[in-house]
């Protein structure tokens, strides 16, 4: 049976470039010639695809009249790679920095790619500034935990909803009491992060390792803060069941006062999203602040 090669065609081989490092992976110095055939490919085609790899640092090749094909060790290949693209990336970042970027966007953008909203998600955690949502499901949580422990010490509110009992430092989690039912209701992974009130991000995906079902981000504010006001509730319901379902009497008063104390904070109108839609809206009002009596004031 064939191997699967697509972790080498991701690095940028070509499906032949693949098959010819994989089967010099594995093999005595050889020929050109000897591995055309041994792999069942033309000629031409795999001398072409050699020379593409020997300049992609892959293969040595021997400059004795048998011109003989050796690959370069696959973890000397991994590193070279790993230096070249930091580079290329600071060439990059070095181009793209500067760069004026739109002020607003209402668009609503559809992510393809399981990395792309991994990415996505972890950039938008990175970025908040006050508020932070999550709902996220567990078999996709630990794609996300280093970003989410990078949290801890920021003056971030972050507050997630949880399916199960779980440890996220610098994040209030309140497991959902009925989060069995949901996960067997909706059988897959997600992950819906809302950052600052202003973006979102929410995705769908048939198992952890799967590319999306369905995924999109926008920075329509509009929308974001509408979602915001609604998970946070959303949040806050749950713990608030949890508690009820779990409190004692005597503190049940207590601890529900804290959640709807929690809510209240997470919709509150000094938050970024908030600030940013009244202005938008026009309804945006600013407080008067009291002058200060002097001496002479009657």
């Amino acid at each position: 049976m064939k191997p699967n090669l697509r972790g080498l065609t991701d690095l940028g081989f070509t499906q032949l470039e693949a098959e010819i490092y994989y089967h010099l992976a594995q093999s005595d110095p050889t020929t050109g010639y000897q591995v055309a055939r041994a792999l069942g490919k033309p000629t031409a085609n795999t001398y072409q695809a050699i020379e593409s790899l020997l300049h992609k640092g892959a293969v040595i090749v021997d400059e004795g009249a048998e011109r003989l094909c050796r690959a370069v060790a696959p973890d000397l290949l991994l590193n070279t790679m790993e230096r070249e693209f930091a580079e290329r990336r600071k060439r990059a970042e070095a181009l793209l920095t500067d760069l004026d970027t739109p002020a607003s966007d209402d668009r609503i953008y559809s992510v393809r790619s399981r990395a792309q909203v991994l990415e996505r998600a972890c950039g938008m955690i990175a970025g908040c500034r006050t508020i932070l949502l999550l709902d996220v499901s567990p078999g996709m949580l630990a794609e996300l935990r280093p970003a989410i422990a990078k949290l801890k010490g920021r003056k971030v509110r972050a507050v997630a909803k949880l399916y199960r009992p779980e440890t996220l430092p610098g994040v209030r989690g309140f497991v959902d009491p009925r989060g069995h039912a949901t996960q067997a209701r909706w059988r897959g992974e997600w992950i819906n992060v809302i950052a600052d009130g202003r973006e979102f991000l929410m995705s769908f995906f048939t198992s952890p390792d799967a590319e999306p079902t369905v995924a999109y981000w926008s920075a329509n504010n509009f929308m974001a803060w509408v979602y915001h006001s609604s998970l946070s509730s959303e949040i806050i319901l749950a713990g608030m069941t949890s508690t009820v379902e779990s409190a004692s009497p005597s503190k049940l008063r207590t601890e529900l006062e804290r959640d709807l104390n929690i809510l209240r904070q997470l919709a509150s109108g000094s938050a970024p999203g908030a600030i940013d839609l009244a202005h938008r809206l026009h309804v945006a009002t600013t407080p008067k602040t009291p002058r200060k009596r002097t001496r002479n004031a009657k």
